[in-house]
Formats: C-alpha cells, sequence, structure tokens
C-alpha cells in the first residue's frame, strides 16, 4: 500500500468500519503523506508525517455535525497539530465552531476546503469560513483559479486543486486524479 497509516483509527459514523468507501480521505490522506523512495505513484507534500484517521462522514461522503464535531475534538485530544477537513457547507453550526475553537485552544491549526460553488456566486462554506479556520481554495496547473473554486474574503490561500493526482482504494488501480479544493486543502495542511 502506498499510504500508511501511522497511528490511529477511529469511526465517529454509523458505517461499519474506518475504510473509505468513496475515496475521498484516502485522496486527501495521500497527497499529504504518501510514502516516498517505494518507485511507484506519488510522494506526498508531507510523507514522514504521522496520520491519525478520523472517519466523521460516510461511505457516500454524507454526515452529521456531531460526528465531525467529535472527530474534531477526538483529534485534538490525540494531539494532532493540524486538523484537515476537506468537508463544508453553508451552514455556521455552533457546535462545530466549538470543536474548532477546542482544538485550537490545544494548539492545533485547523485547514478546511473552501468550497467547490465557484460558479454558483461563491457562498461561504464553512468550517472554512470560520475566521480562526485556514480556508483554501483550488488553482490549476497555470496557477489560475479553477473555475470552481470558491472566492471570497474568507479564503486565505490557493494550492493545486484540479486534475490532482493521489492515492484511491481500487481493485486495479492504486491512484487516481480528482479535483476540487478538498484536494487543495491536504497541501496546506501538509505545509503547515
Amino acid at each position: 500500500m502506498p499510504l500508511r497509516n501511522r497511528l490511529c483509527s477511529r469511526n465517529f459514523t454509523t458505517s461499519a468500519t474506518t475504510d473509505d468507501g468513496c475515496n475521498h480521505g484516502t485522496h486527501v490522506a495521500g497527497t499529504i503523506a504518501a510514502d516516498m523512495n517505494n518507485a511507484t505513484g506519488v510522494v506526498g507534500v508531507a510523507p514522514a508525517a504521522s496520520l491519525l484517521n478520523g472517519k466523521v462522514l460516510d461511505d457516500t461522503g454524507n454526515g452529521f455535525f456531531s460526528d465531525i464535531d467529535r472527530g474534531i475534538q477526538w483529534a485534538a485530544d490525540s494531539g494532532a497539530r493540524v486538523i484537515n477537513l476537506s468537508l463544508g457547507g453553508t451552514g455556521a453550526d455552533p457546535g462545530e465552531r466549538a470543536a474548532i475553537d477546542y482544538a485550537i485552544a490545544r494548539g492545533a491549526v485547523v485547514v478546511a476546503a473552501a468550497g467547490n460553488s465557484g460558479q454558483q456566486g461563491s457562498p461561504a462554506i464553512y468550517p472554512a469560513a470560520f475566521p480562526e479556520v485556514l480556508a483554501v481554495g483550488a488553482v490549476d496547473a497555470h496557477n489560475a483559479r479553477a473555475p470552481f473554486s470558491n472566492v471570497g474574503s474568507y479564503v486565505d490561500v490557493v494550492a493545486p486543486g484540479d486534475n490532482v493526482i493521489s492515492t484511491y482504494n481500487g481493485s486495479t488501480h492504486s491512484y487516481a486524479t480528482g479535483e476540487g479544493t478538498s484536494f487543495a486543502a491536504p497541501y496546506a495542511s501538509a505545509a503547515a
């Protein structure tokens, strides 16, 4: 496997396992910490980083604020120095904000995807739009804003988010490309 899980896993959803049924988290984790010097695939931005696998969305990529909140708190209590949240929605949830404040008070940097509604007016996406969170938009291979990427005063930085190749759990492929601010956020998380 091109990606090592170097710490522990915890499932906060009703899914049966911590396995990533939709490959979203697997892709994100690979961008952060895919192994190097294995003569295959890609290398993460921070290949020596230790990862916590907190599953807060189900196998279809949907979930509840309460699961996200518990995952953030667990990561902070487990000593996470950076918490990547490649997820979001248009609602600002007070419980999610409290969990983020808790993590920051424990010394964590919280990074989140700015959203993929750039062609629909770029509504503020939370948790990225919380002022304490590092919000990450996406650029393409020409360093231009990816058309889908949200823009706005809450977006702090941009990173590659179009045609990003990373790890993938599949029967025939170990790598796949993806696009979205979810795949830009791990670049900032790895740098942090």
